[in-house]
């Protein structure tokens, strides 16, 4: 919040991009041999995007250092493309038809209208961790999240969840289908010395968000599984159901899901559950 406004009013942030596109290119190699189709973020300023030879010298640079454009994911604000939007749309265009990757960073807040985003020329959206670290505990924002991920899969984006900072958040995230996520649960800040030891350690199938099953360590304490017991579970979220079924089956609960009241009602006539959970929000 204070370095980059710096290095804009100096007339520096393009230099600052290119210097970290250098110093990254010369790790990245030994890093996708170890994790395949790894890549990593640049964030470029909104006076870089507008730059008229910001997309000639990435072609200058990727020539130059040896480097493949499919090793980088340039991240840009949503407010950039509310300046000068034509010259930072063809920019984009250019940019993406050399193999780069362009993310939409800090999805959410921003100011572009839903049409304006239908016309968005990039890979991916990332939601803003304001929406995404606190989803479990306040319904709206997990709502918003929620449909963000929709409404990002439908135009064709990747979605990319920032502020994943538990297990809670990273297990709400999978059942609703998120793609990617990012935060302090999968690891924090560290120079690029350590990198090639955390990958080592790191299941690189983890990167993308599956269903995952809840760790039976809660807290400190370990939880002991319980003898079969029936329970019913009535949520009109898909995403919802699954996870709690999830979570439940994983403790040794027997689970019978309902999308509706009145299948709910069927399945207690036909066998009465012992514990009832409704809409889990």
């Amino acid at each position: 919040s204070t370095f980059i406004p710096l290095a804009e009013s100096c007339g520096q942030a393009t230099a600052l991009a290119f210097q970290m596109l250098r110093q990254v290119s010369r790790s990245i190699p030994e890093w996708r041999l170890q994790a395949l189709g790894l890549r990593v973020a640049v964030n470029i300023s909104m006076q870089t995007m507008q730059d008229p030879l910001f997309a000639d010298r990435l072609a200058a640079f990727v020539a130059r250092n040896g480097a493949r454009a499919e090793w980088f994911e340039l991240e840009i604000t949503e407010s950039t493309f509310m300046h000068e939007p034509e010259r930072t749309f063809e920019t984009v265009e250019t940019v993406r038809r050399l193999g780069f990757v362009v993310s939409i960073d800090d999805f959410g807040t921003g100011y572009s209208s839903l049409g304006y985003l239908a016309a968005l020329p990039v890979n991916a959206v990332k939601i803003d961790r304001q929406f995404v670290t606190p989803m479990t505990t306040d319904h709206r924002r997990e709502a918003i999240v929620r449909a963000t991920i929709a409404l990002g899969h439908d135009l064709g984006f990747e979605v990319v969840a920032e502020g994943v900072e538990d297990r809670e958040v990273w297990e709400l995230l999978g059942a609703l289908g998120c793609d990617v996520a990012q935060g302090y649960h999968i690891a924090r800040p560290m120079p690029a010395a350590d990198v090639s030891a955390w990958l080592e350690t790191w299941d690189p199938a983890s990167a993308a968000l599956g269903r995952r099953r809840i760790d039976p360590m809660r807290r400190g304490r370990t939880i002991r599984p319980v003898p079969a017991r029936h329970v019913l579970v009535a949520d009109d979220e898909p995403a919802i159901v699954e996870m709690i079924r999830d979570i439940l089956e994983e403790y040794g609960f027997r689970v019978v899901t309902a999308a509706n009241g009145s299948e709910a009602l069927r399945l207690v006539e036909e066998a009465e559950p012992e514990v009832v959970l409704l809409d889990m929000n």
